[in-house]
């Protein structure tokens, strides 16, 4: 669910609804004047056809990914059906997992980056977002970054809305790394055993000191230990609830290393 730029418009996309499209007054909160496009994108697995969707800059481009496939409405158009235009089906890079199209967000620079629904190190991005049809100049795995990373994108509130500023800055340069920089190692921890009712043990065969956590699915930390070079450490987890735990190690070379363990 997005507001256009200016917060005169909210659109939302669903697998079960398709894309609903309202007016919106800021004064009142009132939504009006709803106008719907449904369609079947391709499913995913297990049934799942997540996506989300973005306006451009201006408020008259509307994009929709729907899990394998991106399409733009141009919102000038009577309907939407006539505004419609397809501009790309998921190709079958893997890195290093399939590449779905997921959420969006509009940058400071204008361009729309759009994130996956795995531990991917790339993000899609839309470089034209203002331009109709396949201008829009649409890439997919476009941007690297030497971490792998989930379905979240940051947040860029639209603090300007109600003044003359503009939203974004096509001329800004704020995202740069449009290149593939050297990715940080990432190492499968020896994590044993598991499950467990404790002791836990995890192995730490790097040769620089590093620290290591133990957190639930939650984001909460249960454990914290700074390890020696080529250590190991031992944790009782017998006070912990029974569920699945995670384990994250960062040294002081950048190496990531990370694990799992489940707690009965």
């Amino acid at each position: 669910m997005v507001f256009s730029a200016n917060g005169t418009q909210l659109a939302e996309y669903s697998a079960e609804f398709g894309l609903a499209l309202y007016d919106f007054n800021r004064t009142t909160g009132e939504l009006s004047n709803l106008r719907r496009y449904e369609w079947s994108p391709n499913t995913g697995p297990g049934g799942i056809r997540v996506g989300g969707c973005m306006f451009s800059a201006s408020g008259r481009f509307l994009y929709v990914s729907t899990h394998d496939e991106l399409y733009q409405f141009d919102l000038h158009e009577p309907t939407l059906a006539e505004g419609v235009t397809f501009i790309a089906a998921r190709d079958d890079h893997e890195d290093p997992f399939p590449l779905h199209f997921f959420n969006m967000e509009r940058g400071p620079d204008c361009k729309i980056y759009m994130t996956t629904t795995t531990g991917a190190f790339t993000w899609h991005v839309i470089l034209n977002p203002e331009e109709k049809g396949l201008a829009c100049n649409f890439r997919q795995h476009h941007l690297d970054f030497p971490f792998p990373h989930d379905r979240g994108l940051p947040n860029w509130p639209n603090y300007r809305l109600g003044t003359d500023q503009p939203t974004c800055d096509p001329t800004n340069d704020v995202i740069t790394s449009l290149h593939s920089p050297e990715r940080i190692p990432v190492l499968a921890l020896d994590v044993q055993p598991s499950p467990t009712t404790g002791p836990l043990r995890v192995e730490f065969p790097h040769q620089t000191k590093a620290r290591i956590l133990l957190f639930d699915a939650w984001g909460r930390n249960h454990r914290e230990t700074y390890l020696e070079a080529g250590s190991f450490v031992n944790w009782e987890v017998a006070d912990l609830p029974p569920g699945v735990y995670y384990i994250s190690l960062r040294s002081q070379d950048g190496t990531y290393g990370t694990g799992r363990v489940t707690v009965q």
